[in-house]
């Protein structure tokens, strides 16, 4: 099966015709996310590598297996994580992740009990998220720990944070039928 993917990267994969026997190139893709992050890792600690995520739903938990700053995960076309039936956090360690053209659907703890995992989200799309983070989550380190960029927000509540949302920062963000960080 073809593979059109129109961004670049250093390693990519698709849900549709994926394995994660391949070598995560465009024409040989992974089928997880989590194949792709641990090839970047042992490409270099995921340091400055992108993941390039081909359209499709994805419902698995992100993990970083090391250390690995500044790992950049790339939707190319409609790509959906989805935390249905997850109950740790989808996404787990990545620090100082990047995140871009992605839509986050239908989970109940995401990031929780991870003071580790920080990142930049742009042009993401969050969807029946009922909690962002836990108390004790982002606590120190920092003024810029997690940052939205034109990011949309519908059906979103909160019911953990009371502290530490000062090191959220939204930017042309837009939420809907919710709200975020207030009990």
């Amino acid at each position: 099966m073809a593979n059109h993917f129109t961004k670049t990267g250093n390693f990519y994969v698709s849900a549709i015709g994926g394995n994660d026997s391949n070598d995560g190139s465009a024409n040989a893709p992974f089928k997880t996310i989590s194949a792709g992050v641990t090839a970047a890792e042992a490409a270099g600690s995921g340091y400055s590598q992108t993941v390039v995520i081909g359209s499709g739903i994805y419902n698995e938990r992100i993990v970083a297996n090391n250390t690995s700053d500044y790992l950049c995960i790339q939707g190319d076309g409609n790509v959906v994580i989805d935390g249905t039936g997850l109950s740790d956090s989808i996404i787990y360690q990545g620090y100082f992740w990047i995140y871009k053209d992605i839509t986050f659907i239908n989970h109940t703890n995401f990031y929780a009990g991870s003071t580790s995992t920080t990142g930049t989200y742009t042009r993401c799309t969050f969807k029946n998220i009922n909690k962002l983070g836990s108390a004790n989550f982002n606590s120190n380190a920092g003024t810029t720990r997690n940052v939205f960029n034109d990011c949309k927000w519908f059906n979103c509540a909160n019911d953990s944070i009371i502290n530490y949302a000062r090191y959220f920062h939204f930017r042309n963000c837009v939420f809907f039928n919710g709200h975020w960080f207030w009990d």
